[in-house]
């Protein structure tokens, strides 16, 4: 079972909708889950920003830049 199908079974919907989530890439999904949240209108005015924890080195990388929910 890949980590697609895996994800798929926890969200409940089918590994083709979950196959455009990157998964296996901690920082490109955390750039992504900011970006869905940025682009929300419910969110105008909220500061969304992304984290990473390297459970390696116990470090804490940024993945998306804090930036403030606008209208456009």
């Amino acid at each position: 079972m890949t980590v697609t199908d895996q994800l798929a079974g926890l969200l409940r919907r089918s590994a083709a909708a979950t196959a455009g989530v990157p998964v296996t890439d901690p920082r490109a999904a955390v750039a992504h889950d900011v970006g869905v949240l940025r682009a929300e209108t419910r969110l105008d005015g909220v500061t969304v920003s992304g984290l990473v924890y390297d459970v390696t080195t116990g470090l804490v990388h940024p993945a998306a830049r804090q930036e403030e929910r606008t209208r456009g």
